[in-house]
């Protein structure tokens, strides 16, 4: 349950949503004389980071600004999230005046909120600034910092904001290093939904040396097409979405390798991260691309990225008949194609 009080007259509807997901409304509430009530139920709940939102008077969406009075009580400066960890209980939220920038003498101006909430909520402000989860991948503070982070969930094994930061920096990690921080959480974290997307991308993870497994997608057609990435002597999987700018750039580079090298025992496929099917769809038609196309669902998504060991796009991977990489390249940029004529005619004339 949250409730809030102390509103002026700008807020007259609140909303609840998961932080990064506006559009998806979980619950509302009428504000009233300032205050409001949000008794959001889900079975099997489990603490996550939220936003509650309001619309200004341009009927815009407009989440509050909830301040960090630990970091405030740090260094004195004004420290404010739009979003919160909601935890079991109760979760107070209050208005607090901005004296510095005047706020509450505009109608659009933000509307702060103190907050009172849970245990979850009080490591979200004293971490969120500092980047816990996050590891380099090589270096000398690696060790110290994926020590450090044991330390911090081993003394709050409760926390669902704590793993929430170990999934978001998977990447970083080994295999053996995300089973060693899963094994540090309570069990009913450990048995939750986001440990289970974890566990998953712990059994999709390569081992040094390890062939990619055979690769099944729905492509354009609907069709379901077996062992994409293994189909040729070289085959060139393209990770792109219809969103991505720099994915579109490359594009007409994609076409030139695939006219010069489709009938050589060359296969290539582009494989699309879009959430909206219709948004990729209307991207396949504006772009005419003749190669074979794929869509991945969110399951897919989180196998294949923790597969093939990425976060960004455009990605491009070459591999073999056996799945075994011959190379890869992230990002945009004009001079990759000739890197990408050098994998293809390398490995085709094996």
């Amino acid at each position: 349950m949250i409730q809030g009080e102390g509103f002026d007259q700008r807020v007259r509807m609140v909303y609840l949503a998961e932080a990064g997901k506006w559009e998806d409304l979980l619950d509302s509430a009428v504000c009233k004389d300032g205050k409001f009530t949000l008794n959001y139920k889900q079975i099997g709940f489990e603490p996550f980071k939220a936003i509650v939102m309001y619309l200004d008077s341009n009927g815009r969406k407009q989440s509050f600004f909830v301040l960090n009075q630990i970091q405030i009580d740090e260094d004195g400066q004004n420290h404010a999230n739009d979003a919160f960890m909601l935890d079991y209980g109760l979760t107070r939220l209050e208005y607090q005046e901005d004296k510095k920038s005047g706020a509450g003498q505009s109608l659009n101006s933000p509307i702060q909120v103190k907050i009172d909430a849970g245990r979850e909520e009080a490591l979200f402000q004293k971490y969120e600034y500092k980047n816990l989860g996050y590891i380099p991948k090589t270096g000398g503070a690696r060790q110290k910092r994926f020590e450090a982070l044991k330390d911090v969930i081993d003394d709050h094994s409760f926390s669902y904001y704590l793993l929430g930061n170990v999934f978001k920096s998977k990447l970083q990690y080994s295999k053996a290093e995300l089973v060693a921080l899963l094994d540090y959480f309570d069990e009913d974290v450990q048995q939750s939904k986001l440990a289970g997307r974890l566990k998953d991308h712990i059994a999709s993870m390569l081992d040094v040396g390890e062939s990619s497994r055979p690769l099944a997608l729905e492509s354009s057609l609907g069709i379901i097409k077996h062992n994409i990435n293994r189909f040729a002597d070289v085959n060139m999987l393209v990770f792109w979405a219809s969103w991505c700018g720099p994915c579109r750039l490359e594009i007409p580079q994609l076409k030139q390798i695939h006219q010069t090298f489709k009938d050589k025992g060359f296969y290539m496929a582009s494989i699309s991260l879009d959430d909206n099917r219709s948004n990729w769809n209307t991207a396949l038609s504006q772009e005419q691309m003749s190669w074979d196309q794929y869509i991945l669902n969110q399951k897919e998504k989180d196998a294949i990225k923790a597969e093939y060991a990425f976060e960004s796009i455009p990605l491009v991977v070459f591999t073999n008949k056996e799945g075994k990489s011959l190379g890869r390249f992230s990002g945009y940029s004009p001079a990759h194609i000739e890197e990408y004529i050098k994998v293809i005619e390398a490995n085709l004339n094996k």
